[in-house]
């Protein structure tokens, strides 16, 4: 599952967080990813309908892509 926090919630998240967690090496890494469609949006839609394969195109960087 995945939820879109607002920067307050993440914030009280975080705080909560404190002494349970602890940041590994990863913590502080940036992760981009671009997702590509079709101009009928027919893969998001198929994703959408949760079948048990699923396909995506995606171009993911981690950390800060230089071109």
């Amino acid at each position: 599952m995945k939820y879109i926090l607002s920067a307050e919630q993440a914030a009280f998240l975080k705080e909560r967080l404190v002494g349970r967690m602890k940041e590994d090496k990863y913590g502080l890494t940036s992760i981009a990813s671009l997702y590509y469609d079709e101009p009928d949006r027919r893969v998001i839609r198929a994703s959408i309908e949760k079948p048990a394969f699923k396909e995506k195109i995606r171009l993911r960087s981690y950390g800060l892509a230089t071109n």
